[in-house]
């Protein structure tokens, strides 16, 4: 066996795809789109990992089959794949999946795509069985306002969002993404989508911490500030007891802290260069210190359900960086409540990892309308009802 340069310059007929033969860090190892041609001889190509990208290494010549490389031992993040390549390409690696945070919950979410696709009618039927709460009528038939509540919100907009998801790998074969995003409460269904949360214990989980944030402080309160950056707004605000809650894009920042500095914080504001100020409706000042008081109880309702491997990757909320495995996020999510959701960072770090495309799952296109905002190239979709997940599907696959 002897190792070989690999030119990224050679120009070779296209060879159809592989299956990757080894495994890496993650549980699961997707297809790769392979470009190359066949030498004498069984090769191989050793990968070096980059995030959630592969990076072409060496060529390494081996003419036994199967092959068996024991020179491979010293290289723990690398995978093998068969074949002489001169070119190769990730194929499902241009893609990150999306799912909403609280704000985006409508009465009517995901109705359609339930009465259409039998699994995501039974993603309600797990979700409140778990509850022992009908989530159909909440979802369908409530008002606005029970709706809004943050303990009804949670577990709510969390199914329809898995729903979304379930009716689009109904409908159609999905290419793997290359990451996960969830804003907030998305987090939590990005988790339960990437395999490592059942549903049943997720929407346990999310309305237990809806009725925590929901309890913890009725003094608080969240504004939405358009038209200054986040450093801005920080330097605007230093002295009003209010902090950066969401950097969710460029010019569109949510603060939050004690109602009662919203006046002060609206002056400031405005003085600094805000084109608009706007109070949300929540019932406190979420992903700020005021709700460091309800971390201890979070903690214990995390670790206290089953984590199973973590099957994609996901780019989490607190410091915006690539995580592989459930481990991470008991305390991750326990962070993310009293922390600020850094979304402009995550999504350029999406960027960076080689996305191109996003495809938000759930209603609304809040996060899609972010996607554009911060990485104006890029490809967005949503999936909320029939029509759209027929036009998110030419993305997705």
């Amino acid at each position: 066996m002897h190792a070989r340069s690999l030119s990224e310059s050679t120009e070779v007929p296209p060879d159809i795809p592989k299956r990757v033969e080894g495994h890496s860090e993650r549980t699961a190892v997707a297809e790769l789109t392979v470009q190359g041609h066949t030498l004498d001889g069984q090769l191989l190509v050793v990968l070096r990992r980059t995030g959630a990208r592969f990076d072409v290494g060496e060529i390494l010549e081996q003419r036994c089959d199967p092959p068996t490389v024991p020179e491979l031992a010293p290289y723990p993040n690398r995978v093998l794949i068969g074949r002489s390549l001169a070119r190769l390409h990730r194929s499902m690696g241009s893609v990150v999946w999306l799912f909403p945070g609280q704000g985006s919950q409508r009465v009517g979410m995901s109705r359609e795509l339930a009465e259409r696709y039998p699994s995501a009618m039974l993603a309600f039927d797990e979700a409140s069985h778990a509850l022992n709460l009908d989530l159909k009528a909440l979802a369908w038939n409530g008002s606005q306002t029970a709706l809004d509540q943050t303990a009804n919100t949670q577990p709510t907009l969390l199914t329809a969002s898995i729903a979304a998801l379930r009716a689009a790998q109904e409908a159609g074969v999905l290419a793997e993404p290359l990451a996960l995003m969830g804003h907030s409460l998305g987090e939590f269904t990005a988790l339960v989508a990437g395999g490592a949360l059942a549903l049943a214990d997720a929407v346990r989980l999310v309305r237990k911490r809806g009725e925590l944030m929901q309890a913890a402080d009725a003094s608080g309160g969240m504004l939405a500030v358009l038209g200054l950056d986040a450093d801005a707004i920080t330097r605007a605000i230093a002295n009003t007891g209010i902090v950066v809650a969401n950097d969710n894009a460029p010019g569109q920042v949510v603060i939050s802290g004690p109602r009662a500095q919203f006046v002060a914080a609206t002056a400031a504001l405005k003085q600094a260069g805000a084109k608009r100020v706007i109070p949300l409706k929540t019932s406190g000042a979420f992903h700020s210190p005021t709700m460091r008081k309800v971390a201890p109880d979070l903690a214990a309702a995390l670790n206290a359900v089953t984590w199973t491997a973590l099957r994609l990757p996901i780019i989490a909320n607190v410091d915006a960086a690539l995580h592989e495995h459930a481990a991470d996020f008991p305390e991750l999510l326990e962070k993310q409540v009293w922390s600020p959701v850094q979304w402009v960072t995550s999504m350029r770090r999406a960027g960076g990892e080689g996305a191109t495309a996003f495809v938000e799952f759930g209603p609304g296109n809040v996060l899609t309308g972010l996607a554009k905002r911060i990485l104006p190239d890029a490809r967005t979709a949503n999936v909320s009802e029939p029509k759209t997940l027929e036009e998110a599907l030419t993305v997705l696959r």
